[in-house]
C-alpha cells in the first residue's frame, strides 16, 4: 500500500517562507496554464449573475493577479516563466516534478501550508489538485469592522461542507509581572487596545497590504488579565478526492493549512503588532501545547530526531506540526484512511483547547478573589470570560458531525471539551449571579446604615430646633424686661418636652383615630 507524502510536502507549500515561493527551476508551462485556468474558473464562479458565487469574491480577487504574472498566452506560446532564486528550501524546486510523477504512485497525499500565502502558490496548488475554492475563501475571510459587504453565509451548516474542517487552535501567551493589586482599568485598556490592533491586522490582511508571505495570521486575541493572553488561530483541512482515468483506486489529497507562520518563534507574533503594547516586550513568551500520549515520556528521540526548532520564548502551537508528522501513526493505515491521517492534527487542536479551558478555570478562581478585585472589576472579568467561552462553544459545536462517523476517540475529545466549555459557562454565570446578589445585599446594607444615620440626624434636629427657637425668641428682646436666665430655661424645657412628645407619640395618628371614633359614634347616634 502506498504511503501518503506526509511531511514531504511541508517544504513545498505555503509553509514555505518567501523563499519557498521562489525556486531556481522554471515551472512547467502546463502547470502555469492549469494555475491560470484555475484562477479564471474561480473568478467566473464568483461573477455569476445570480450571485451564488459571491462568497468566492475573496479568492477570486486574490487569484486575479495571476493574469498579469502568468499570462495564459505566454505560457501557451512556450514562454518559460521563472520564479526568483530559492533562499532556503531547495526541495521546493521539485514540486512540479513530484506532482506530475509521484502523485500517480501514491493513493494519499498530505500537503501542509503555513501562514499567509502568495498568489502564485495558491493558484499552483489549486490548479494542480483542483482544490475547492471554498477552502481558500474560508482562510481569506476576515470580517470587517464596519461594512455593508458582510458575508452572512458564514458560519455555514456543519454538515454542508463535508470535505472542509475548521479546527480551532489556541496558544497561551504570558509576561513576567509583579504580583499584587491588579489595576482593572489597565486590563480594560489592554482589551480595548487588543481589539483595535486586531482589527487593523485584519484590515491589512484583507487588503493584502504589507503582509509577508508565510507570516502568521491571528483570528482573535483575548486578554485574560494583566499577565496572560491567548491567541486564537485556525487549522483548515480540505479533503480533495483525485480524479483517475481507471477509477479503480481511490486517491485523495489532504491540504492542511494553519494560520501559524513558518517562523517558530514568538517574534512572528510580535512582528504583527496585534498585541497590546504591554505585551509587545521581550518579557512575553508563548506556552507550549502538551498532549499526553502513553509511553512518550521514554521516547524523546522520536520528537527530537525530526529537526524541531525549540525557541526559548516559545512559538505558536501549529508552527511545527508538519515537522516529522505521522511519527505516532501507522503509515499503512494513513495511506488508506484520510481521517486517520488527521489524528495528530486533531490531537493538537483538542489539546490546545483543553489547556485554554484549564487556564480559564484557574483564572475564574482569581476573578472572584476579593483580595485583588472589587465587585465591579470581578463582574467585568466574568462577563468577558463568559463571552469568550460562548464563542468557543460555537466553534466546537461546528466540528462534531464530520468526525463522528469514523473515530470515536476524536468524538470523545470534542464531547469532553464541549462539556467543559458549558460547565465553565455555567460557572461564570453562577459567579456573576452570586456577585450581583452580593452587590445588591451590600447596597441594601448601605441603605439600612444610611437610614439609621438619618434617624440619628433627625433626632438631633428635633433636639436643637427648640433650642434654636427659644434662643432666637429671647434674643429679639421685644418688651421682655426683667426676665432672667431661669425664664429661658423653663421655656426651653417646655418647648423641648412638647417637641419630644410629638416625636415619640404619634399625635397625628391619635387625632385621626379619635376623629374616626367620633364619626362612628355620630353615625350610631343617628339610629338611636
Amino acid at each position: 500500500m502506498a504511503n501518503p507524502e506526509r511531511s514531504v510536502a511541508l517544504d513545498t507549500l505555503p509553509s514555505i517562507t518567501e523563499s519557498l515561493l521562489t525556486t531556481t527551476r522554471s515551472v512547467a508551462d502546463s502547470q502555469q496554464v492549469a494555475a491560470v485556468k484555475y484562477a479564471k474558473s474561480v473568478k467566473e464562479f464568483a461573477n455569476l449573475p445570480d450571485g451564488r458565487g459571491a462568497n468566492h469574491a475573496l479568492p477570486a480577487n486574490f487569484l486575479g493577479k495571476l493574469s498579469s504574472r502568468w499570462p495564459t498566452s505566454a505560457t501557451q506560446n512556450g514562454t518559460r516563466q521563472r520564479i526568483s532564486e530559492a533562499v532556503e528550501y531547495s526541495s521546493c524546486a521539485d514540486f512540479v516534478s513530484k506532482t506530475s510523477s509521484e502523485s500517480l504512485k501514491s493513493s494519499g497525499r498530505l500537503l501542509f501550508l503555513r501562514g499567509f500565502p502568495s498568489v502564485e502558490w495558491l493558484g499552483l496548488i489549486g490548479g494542480t489538485y483542483g482544490i475547492d475554492p471554498e477552502f481558500f475563501m474560508r482562510f481569506l475571510h476576515f470580517k470587517p469592522a464596519k461594512s455593508n459587504l458582510v458575508n452572512h453565509s458564514l458560519p455555514v451548516l456543519p454538515a454542508s461542507t463535508w470535505n472542509i474542517l475548521e479546527l480551532p487552535v489556541i496558544t497561551i501567551g504570558e509576561r513576567s509581572v509583579l504580583s499584587g493589586l491588579v489595576d482593572q482599568a489597565e486590563i480594560n485598556s489592554m482589551r480595548k487596545e487588543a481589539k483595535a490592533k486586531l482589527q487593523e491586522h485584519h484590515n491589512l490582511l484583507r487588503a493584502y497590504n504589507n503582509i509577508g508571505v508565510t507570516s502568521s495570521v491571528v483570528r482573535e486575541v483575548a486578554v485574560i488579565d494583566h499577565s496572560c493572553f491567548t491567541l486564537k488561530q485556525r487549522i483548515w483541512v480540505c479533503l480533495q478526492p483525485q480524479r483517475t482515468k481507471d477509477g479503480d483506486q481511490f486517491r485523495w489529497t489532504l491540504v492542511v493549512w494553519s494560520d501559524a507562520g513558518r517562523t517558530p518563534s514568538v517574534k512572528s507574533i510580535l512582528d504583527l503588532n496585534a498585541l497590546p503594547s504591554e505585551f509587545q516586550t521581550d518579557a512575553t513568551s508563548l506556552a507550549p501545547i502538551i498532549d499526553y500520549k502513553p509511553g512518550t515520556g521514554l521516547a524523546a528521540q522520536r520528537f527530537t530526531s525530526h529537526g524541531h526548532v525549540h525557541s526559548v520564548r516559545g512559538a505558536e502551537a501549529p508552527s511545527q506540526l508538519c515537522v516529522g508528522y505521522g511519527r505516532t501513526l501507522f503509515e499503512d493505515i494513513m495511506a488508506t484512511d484520510p481521517l486517520y491521517s488527521l489524528t495528530e492534527v486533531l490531537n493538537l487542536t483538542t489539546a490546545s483547547v483543553n489547556q485554554y479551558l484549564n487556564l480559564l478555570e484557574h483564572k475564574l478562581i482569581g476573578f472572584t478573589d476579593d483580595e485583588h478585585y472589587d465587585n465591579f472589576d470581578m463582574l467585568s472579568n466574568l462577563r468577558y470570560s463568559k463571552d469568550i467561552l460562548y464563542r468557543q462553544q460555537r466553534q466546537l459545536e461546528q466540528e462534531d458531525p464530520k468526525a463522528s462517523q469514523a473515530m470515536d476517540c476524536i468524538v470523545e475529545r470534542y464531547d469532553y471539551l464541549l462539556t467543559r466549555v458549558k460547565t465553565l459557562q455555567a460557572q461564570c454565570q453562577d459567579a456573576i449571579s452570586n456577585l450581583m446578589n452580593n452587590i445588591n445585599l451590600k447596597e441594601v446594607k448601605n441603605s439600612y446604615e444610611q437610614s439609621k444615620r438619618i434617624a440619628k440626624l433627625t433626632f438631633l434636629a428635633f433636639v436643637f430646633a427648640p433650642l434654636s427657637f427659644t434662643t432666637s425668641f429671647f434674643g429679639m428682646e421685644i418688651g421682655l424686661k426683667g426676665l432672667n436666665i431661669n425664664s429661658w430655661i423653663i421655656m426651653t424645657f417646655v418647648t423641648v418636652s412638647i417637641t419630644m412628645f410629638l416625636m415619640v407619640c404619634d399625635v397625628i395618628g391619635w387625632v385621626k383615630r379619635l376623629h374616626s371614633r367620633l364619626r362612628d359614634l355620630t353615625r350610631k347616634a343617628r339610629y338611636i
